[in-house]
């Protein structure tokens, strides 16, 4: 191991008055929020469970996991094309 190399550039990361980037435009900011549920997801479990489906028949109905359907019949779900097949979904299987 030799010693280090001369540089003629400075060396940003001990000079004491460095510049620093900028914060992005403050009007460019946005507060993070999720977007609102598409449907109204506190129906989608009571219509499933009143035809005495289970989470697994909902999920192989419309091709997505479990997971999903429960996330969905949570709210914690935001894609509006999946919420209005899942709301009609039982219509159409029973």
């Amino acid at each position: 191991m030799g010693t280090p190399r001369a540089t003629t550039e400075p060396s940003y990361n001990s000079s004491p008055t460095r510049s620093v980037r900028p914060l992005s435009n403050p009007e460019r900011r946005y507060p993070f929020t999720n977007p609102p549920a598409a449907a109204d997801y506190r129906t989608l479990r009571p219509k499933r469970q009143e035809l005495g489906l289970v989470e697994v028949n909902a999920a192989v109905g419309l091709g997505v996991s479990t997971a999903k359907i429960s996330l969905a019949a949570r709210g914690h779900v935001h894609d509006a094309a999946f919420l209005t097949a899942y709301e009609t979904w039982p219509n159409s299987a029973a």
